[in-house]
Order: C-alpha cells, then sequence, then structure tokens
C-alpha cells in the first residue's frame, strides 16, 4: 500500500551519489511516480549544457520532502552535503527529511541520528513504501 501526504501528491526530491547510488536512486523514483508523486533527482533531468547546481536549487525551493541516499560516497559529496545543509534550513522541509541508509558511514551529519531512517531494505518498491508511511506520519 503506498500513502498520499495530506491528501495530495508530494513534490520529493532525491539527493545521493551519481557515481554510486544512481540506479537506486531511479528505481526508487519511479516507485514513488507510480504511486502518484513528483520525483525529481539529478539523473533523471539534467541535460547537456544545463547547469546542474541552478536545476538543483530550482527542484529543491519547489520540494516538500527530502530522501537522502546515504553512503560514503554521497557524504563526501560537496553537491549532496549543500543539499541537505538547505533542507535543514527550511521549515517546509521540518519532518521531512529522510536518510535512506544504502551503506553505513561515519560521515552522515549527526543530525541524522535523531532522524527516523530506512535501512536494511534492498527492494526499491519496500523503501518507497517505508518512506511514505514516514512521510504520512510526518504530516499529520
Amino acid at each position: 500500500m503506498f500513502y498520499v501526504w495530506q491528501g495530495k501528491s508530494m513534490n520529493i526530491f532525491i539527493s545521493y551519489s551519481r557515481s554510486r547510488d544512481e540506479k537506486l536512486a531511479k528505481d526508487l523514483a519511479a516507485h514513488l511516480q507510480d504511486a502518484g508523486h513528483h520525483v525529481w533527482y539529478s539523473g533523471g533531468g539534467i541535460f547537456p549544457g544545463e547547469n546542474p547546481g541552478q536545476k538543483a536549487g530550482r527542484a529543491l525551493e519547489k520540494s516538500d520532502a527530502m530522501l537522502v541516499l546515504v553512503s560514503p560516497d554521497s557524504m563526501r559529496s560537496s553537491w549532496v552535503r549543500q543539499e541537505i545543509d538547505y533542507a535543514l534550513g527550511t521549515a517546509r522541509f521540518a519532518g521531512r527529511v529522510v536518510p535512506i541508509i544504502v551503506k553505513p558511514t561515519k560521515e552522515a551529519p549527526w543530525i541524522f541520528k535523531k532522524f527516523p531512517t530506512v535501512s536494511g531494505v534492498r527492494q526499491p518498491r519496500e523503501v518507497a513504501q517505508r518512506v511514505l508511511k514516514h512521510l504520512q506520519q510526518a504530516g499529520s
């Protein structure tokens, strides 16, 4: 069963390492889109000649929630860190930043220890279900 946030679809931003976690981001995005949500991830929307930082910034401004695929590679990415900083500093993301542990790392922001996380799940559909359940609870 998939969940809808406050009776409507959400705009969901996925932050991840393009070098290592793109397949999971793409599969997760597909399941979330199948559930009726709008999903932005860099692998699905940046074309040659476009400014990736500007495009990501616009997507973040329109998003209701952020999923962070946490891995050693993503936590070393300055792009991912900037996206996390933006979400943590923006009130509308309160309760709606969901760390998804792809590979445990000590490099994750300390604040993630306070957040409900999704871990131990290998199937993107199951990850999507857990994420949407959390977001539904956060929205109520």
